[in-house]
């Protein structure tokens, strides 16, 4: 494969994993609205080794309130750096008082582009 196809095949990627999140979180949940849900950082030990994986973190969430209590990875990615990255930023999220499930799975993707969720 060429340089031009590997960059047209990033953007395409890209543009795929942001999309794919979007309607993820409007779509297929919407009664567990995330008010505030920053991306984890692909951490530079990771990029630097071309690391990646998929796994699954479970959030356990006080509904009233809207916050994550814990997380968890229910499936790990593989490398211990970016399941602590995966936490680090899913123990951040919010979720509309009221409007969430006590338990939200939810997936992650880390290709050396970066993290999707």
């Amino acid at each position: 494969m060429n340089a031009r196809c590997v960059t047209v095949l990033i953007c395409v990627v890209l543009f795929t994993a942001t999309f794919v999140t979007d309607v993820f979180a409007q779509k297929s949940n919407p009664e567990f609205i995330a008010v505030f849900a920053p991306k984890p950082e692909y951490p530079n030990e990771a990029r630097a080794k071309s690391w990646g994986g998929s796994g699954v973190v479970l959030l356990n969430v006080d509904t009233k309130k809207g916050l994550v209590i814990s997380a968890r990875m229910l499936k790990s990615t593989g490398h211990k750096v970016l399941d602590d990255a995966a936490l680090n930023s899913f123990r951040q999220w919010r979720f509309k008082p009221g409007a969430s499930a006590p338990k939200v799975e939810v997936p992650i993707t880390f290709t050396t582009t970066g993290a999707t969720y």
